[in-house]
């Protein structure tokens, strides 16, 4: 029996039936059952009885995979895929399950065409990232990136702040982290990371610090701009200290007379209440 009979057989919820490829058109999200994986072809998915996908090993997931086998998804899996081809003709149906191309309006690549590699280099210390926990050791946990083919350990020390004696307690493999870059050994290829809660919001902190920063800065920017626009630019090139001291001056002394005024106005307020209580 096929891969989807045998769920169908056991009760699963079926996907979306798909009559043939020529029904299917290029960014569809389809799901089906993978039937079988193909360690250095990727993954065999049943779309229904009549119709099987293939997500090539470099569709798996954004991280690198040496393997098919390295993956997430094991036969009988139901998985969520977008269509990256189908050929009406020869029936075969090509397919994406990486999780940044699943995300609505996210722009499909060509069939083929070569990713941007990443790697170690674009990393840095402080960097707050994304994964998922790829293996638990007595010592710590191992992290697999979600945007780089990289692996992070984040020891014992760095889960919590506190002791703790079994990192399974907290963590099991596949679950969800968010993470600080605390060492990068580029020679080594080696990431140092931290999942404690404190040095994350002062990682979130110091991000937001910088954004801040950067807007005070163009806003800055946008003020000189502005005041600049009506400067008179001197024969020898200067914009005018003199005349810019001589404006400082007049506004000073415009703020005074405003001030002296305003006293003014105070003290004949006085006068008239104590004549009213006389």
């Amino acid at each position: 029996p096929t891969v989807v009979a045998e769920a169908a057989a056991r009760g699963a919820v079926l996907p979306p039936r798909v009559a043939s490829a020529s029904t299917l058109s290029r960014g569809q999200t389809v799901s089906g059952y993978a039937k079988r994986v193909d360690a250095s072809v990727g993954i065999f998915v049943a779309l229904s009885r009549a119709v099987d996908g293939l997500v090539p090993l470099a569709h798996i997931s954004d991280a690198f995979l040496a393997s098919a086998d390295q993956g997430p998804v094991q036969a009988g899996d139901l998985v969520e895929a977008r269509v990256l081809s189908a050929d009406a003709t020869s029936g075969r149906v090509n397919l994406t399950m990486r999780p940044s191309l699943l995300k609505p309006g996210a722009d499909l690549p060509e069939l083929g065409a070569k990713r941007e590699r990443k790697g170690i280099e674009d990393v840095q210390e402080g960097d707050v990232i994304t994964g998922s926990v790829r293996r638990l050791e007595k010592y710590g946990v191992f992290v697999q990136l979600d945007s780089l083919p990289l692996t992070g350990l984040a020891h014992l020390s760095e889960l919590t702040g506190k002791y703790v004696e079994d990192p399974s307690k907290l963590y099991a493999v596949g679950d969800k982290v968010k993470a600080v870059v605390t060492t990068v050994d580029r020679t080594a290829k080696r990431l140092s990371l931290s999942l404690r809660p404190e040095l994350l919001r002062e990682a979130d902190d110091a991000a937001a610090d910088t954004r801040g920063t950067k807007r005070d800065r163009a806003d800055e920017e946008s003020d000189e701009e502005d005041e600049g626009g009506g400067e008179e630019v001197d024969e020898d090139g200067t914009n005018g200290d003199e005349e810019d001291d001589e404006g400082v001056a007049k506004r000073l002394a415009r703020a005074g007379r405003e001030m002296d005024a305003q006293n003014a106005r105070a003290e004949s307020d006085d006068e008239d209440e104590d004549e009213d209580e006389d």
